[in-house]
C-alpha cells in the first residue's frame, strides 16, 4: 500500500466515479467488500488518490493473461 504523504489527494466517493467514469453504487459496493483502501474522516469516507491508482495498476490486466 502506499504511504500517505503531506501531496496526498483525498477524493470523495463521488471524485471517484466522476473523474474515473464508474457507477457510485459499484463503488459504495466495493467500499463495502472493502476492495480498495478508504479512510474515513468525520463520519465520511474518503479515498487517498495516489493509493486509489496503486489499487488500479493491481487491477491490471497485461496482455499475455
Amino acid at each position: 500500500m502506499s504511504e500517505i504523504t503531506n501531496e496526498s489527494k483525498f477524493m470523495t466517493l463521488e471524485e471517484v466515479a466522476k473523474l474515473y467514469n464508474l457507477p457510485l453504487s459499484t463503488l459504495r459496493r466495493w467500499c463495502a467488500e472493502r476492495r480498495f483502501p478508504i479512510y474515513k474522516i468525520s463520519n465520511r469516507i474518503r479515498v487517498a488518490k495516489n493509493e486509489w491508482e496503486g489499487w488500479l495498476q493491481k487491477c491490471r490486466i497485461d496482455e499475455k493473461e
